[in-house]
């Protein structure tokens, strides 16, 4: 629920997020971000394919790059043919519009 449209829960879901850094000794979330890169793109990417069962993942994604360093993204520039592969499909629906603003996050950062 990181990145939640609700303040409450995702300031509920960033808190884990921070419990579970502090857990396995990660200094911040990029940290553990790159930590658990491989699981975090294959799960993203996938979901990615299938935003009208997750939608969120648009929201989760961006808060984790809005949370991360630069040194952790490259991992995660797989992650943009998927972006610009799911904004071919879903061009004019309800998903392009995040879709958008993802891309816009990972090119800003």
């Amino acid at each position: 629920k990181l990145g939640s449209e609700t303040p409450l829960v995702s300031e509920a879901a960033f808190v884990t997020v921070q419990g579970l850094c502090r857990e396995f000794n990660s200094p911040n979330i990029g940290f553990f971000l790159k930590l658990n890169a491989d699981y975090v793109i294959n799960t993203a990417c996938l979901n990615l394919r299938y935003l009208d069962l997750y939608p969120s993942t648009t929201r989760v994604l961006q808060v984790l790059i809005e949370h991360s360093s630069k040194e952790s993204l490259p991992p995660l520039e797989d992650c943009i043919k998927e972006i610009i592969s799911s904004i071919a499909l879903h061009q004019n629906d309800e998903h392009t519009l995040p879709l958008l603003k993802l891309l816009n996050v990972f090119l800003l950062k």
